[in-house]
């Protein structure tokens, strides 16, 4: 499950849970929180504390859990505090920290889907049981959640979707998602073909197919 393990420095089991020094952490709130937001930075500095006794202890407390939470909820989904940590703990294998993973990916906003199998998701979870999570959320009700998946599927190198990007592709309604998908289908093929790891870019030789076979998919309907 998620990452493995890294060897400890400070004490506890090798973990997931990285950490800087106290003191680099504590640069690092005050460099992206800013001086204003008093809040914020001061539930940053709690949640380094908490991940620092973790890292000594390798014991997961609720008030560590907490301090994520609370980071998260004040920082949004594009977080990179609380919601790192809790993917990481994921990666751990605790599951309390998978099921808010978890529960993120069927978040009823798209932006918080987006946002989390973008980041956390990739954090927490293993190959086999992303492309599980990948393959449902291109039937997600959100048209952009669908293309941001293919689109990861590209830089993750998730040849299993192919054909269920194509299917996607094939079944969107709104014109600039069923050409993202569309393209993202294409590249990932191309990239399954010719070698290539986490390519989106055209070149001179498959620029004219993909021109061709782009204007004839949008010819097509969805069965």
């Amino acid at each position: 499950m998620g990452a493995t393990p890294k060897l400890n420095t400070d004490g506890g089991p090798p973990t997931a849970l990285f950490s800087f020094s106290l003191e680099r952490e504590y640069e690092l709130a005050r460099r992206y929180t800013g001086t204003e937001n008093t809040e914020l930075y001061s539930a940053r500095v709690r949640l380094a504390d908490e991940v620092m006794r973790y890292r000594q202890t390798g014991i997961l407390t609720d008030s560590l859990l907490a301090c994520c939470d609370h980071e998260a909820s004040l920082a949004g989904p594009w977080s990179n505090f609380g919601r790192r940590r809790i993917a990481e703990l994921a990666a751990d294998g605790h599951l309390a920290a998978r099921e808010r993973v978890e529960g993120w990916l069927a978040h009823p906003n798209a932006k918080v889907r987006i946002a989390t199998i973008w980041g956390p998701a990739l954090r927490a979870f293993d190959r086999p049981t992303l492309l599980v999570i990948a393959e449902r959320m291109l039937s997600d009700r959100s048209e952009a959640v669908r293309a941001k998946v293919a689109a990861i599927a590209i830089y993750e190198n998730w040849f299993e979707l192919v054909p269920h990007i194509r299917l996607a592709a094939s079944c969107a309604r709104n014109p600039k998602f069923r050409i993202s998908l569309f393209s993202s289908w294409f590249h990932l093929l191309e990239n399954q073909r010719t070698g290539n790891r986490g390519s989106f870019s055209s070149t001179e030789e498959n620029r004219p197919r993909y021109e061709k076979q782009l204007a004839a998919f949008l010819n097509e309907a969805c069965g």
